[in-house]
């Protein structure tokens, strides 16, 4: 079956992103009577159809604004989207369904001019389990506060990280299943910035350097389990410069005990050709 194209009223318009309700291409008509009064103004309860008689949406209007609730359907019936909206029509919450009934995400629109609608407060989003998967806070359709991103199996935090006007700033961190933390980063306007650490997940570090504009710069220490230093590795810009490989302590053992052997083998210095030294 072809998607509709929707000829709505611009309420509809808000369901953006992945979130958007399938329609159809088949053309809009109206076979109920929906109500204008003097000034062309939507009154009451309005219901638009197909040509195949399939509902697109229906909800209330009050001089042409939305008030109540509203559904959105997809052009094989099934509701993609319900929306309760203010007294003033100002804000709603909605209630985003996948063709399977399932919830998507649910949170607050705010009306940001004429037949404009944007994501505001805080949004949840959901997996076709029903699981928890992301919980973002937004200020007027840009991502600004925390997110946190869940192991949904277990509704605990894999990732969060901050958010201003848009743009990842401040710390971003990742978690193991368990709660531990796997790495913390810095961010500034979208870029990593400053100083950046792995874990093991015992809580040891694996990985300590700097990033600026997003680039590795300076000395980078790579660690082993035990806490012991594997190697460093220096950058500029995001170049590596060079490697520097460290002596574990078990390496600088073995060559002590080599070094002792064979002094006890020569005691007295090594025996050029032609004798001295």
């Amino acid at each position: 079956m072809k998607a509709r194209q929707i000829l709505l009223p611009a309420i509809l318009l808000f369901a953006v992103g992945t979130l958007n309700a399938q329609v159809a291409t088949a053309p809009v008509v109206d076979t109920v009577k929906n109500k204008l009064d003097a000034k062309g103004r939507r009154q009451g309860f309005w219901k638009r159809i197909d040509q195949n008689g399939q509902t697109i949406f229906q909800g209330t209007f009050k001089d042409d604004k939305p008030i109540g609730k509203f559904e959105y359907f997809d052009d094989q019936g099934r509701i993609m989207t319900i929306s309760h909206f203010a007294p003033d029509s100002k804000t709603c919450r909605s209630t985003h369904y996948d063709a399977n009934g399932k919830k998507q995400g649910e949170g607050k629109y705010v009306n940001t001019g004429p037949g404009k609608w944007a994501k505001d407060s805080v949004w949840r989003f959901y997996n076709p389990l029903g699981k928890l998967v992301s919980e973002d806070n937004y200020v007027k359709g840009l991502m600004d506060g925390v997110s946190k991103v869940y192991f949904p199996e277990i509704a605990k935090v894999m990732r969060e990280r901050n958010y201003k006007a848009g743009k990842v700033n401040g710390l971003s961190t990742e978690y193991f299943i368990d709660g531990t933390k796997k790495s913390q980063t810095n961010y500034v306007n979208d870029k990593m910035d400053g100083k950046a650490t792995w874990y093991y997940p015992d809580g040891r570090p694996s990985v300590m350097g700097i990033y600026k504009n997003d680039f590795k710069e300076g000395t980078w220490i790579y660690y082993n389990q035990d806490g012991s230093e594997k190697f460093r590795q220096v950058y500029i810009n995001g170049k590596l410069q060079g490697e520097e490989k460290l002596i574990t302590p078990q390496e600088m053992q073995k060559q002590k005990q080599q070094y002792d052997q064979q002094q006890q083998q020569n005691p007295d210095g090594p025996n050029l050709p032609g004798g001295g030294y």
